[in-house]
């Protein structure tokens, strides 16, 4: 839905305009997980709304990094895998719920926009593009299967 709004509406809009909608809907995302007490919305009826500011906030953000002709070429670095390993490291730290909402902020406003830069500026190094790569190619199947495995687990659970 959010491409077929890009391409009849927000493909005309200049960089400014799409700043303030980046700003509007960053500001919904926090009152939405301010409301919902989490990110983790959007995929059902009930909290659709959400997701529509979700989709908004990140979509918004990735067309303005990939119109941002200041960006550099890529550079072959390891610095490519910092912002990986440190989400990573964050999903590994246990987070008590009283911080949860603001962890979930924190992560969507800043350290996926992080990740999606740090992959526009950096390319991996040779030795690791094969593993790169193929992670690349499955992440999509994944993310298509994850839900449904998840629900048939949880049921068998």
């Amino acid at each position: 839905m959010i491409n077929v709004i890009f391409a009849l509406w927000l493909v005309n809009w200049r960089s400014r305009s799409l700043v303030l909608l980046a700003a509007v809907s960053g500001l919904a995302m926090v009152t939405v997980v301010s409301h919902e007490q989490s990110l983790n919305v959007g995929w059902n009826w009930s909290t659709l709304y959400a997701g529509f500011v979700r989709v908004t906030f990140a979509f918004t953000i990735g067309i303005l990094l990939a119109r941002d002709s200041a960006t550099p070429r890529q550079t072959v670095s390891w610095a490519a895998l910092v912002p990986i390993i440190l989400l990573i490291l964050a999903f590994g730290i246990p987070v008590p719920q009283q911080y949860r909402t603001m962890f979930d902020l924190a992560i969507g406003l800043f350290i996926c926009p992080t990740i999606l830069y740090y992959g526009i500026v950096f390319e991996c190094p040779q030795q690791i593009r094969p593993l790169a790569s193929f992670l690349g190619d499955i992440s999509y199947p994944v993310y298509a299967i994850h839900f449904p495995l998840l629900f048939m687990f949880n049921h068998v659970a």
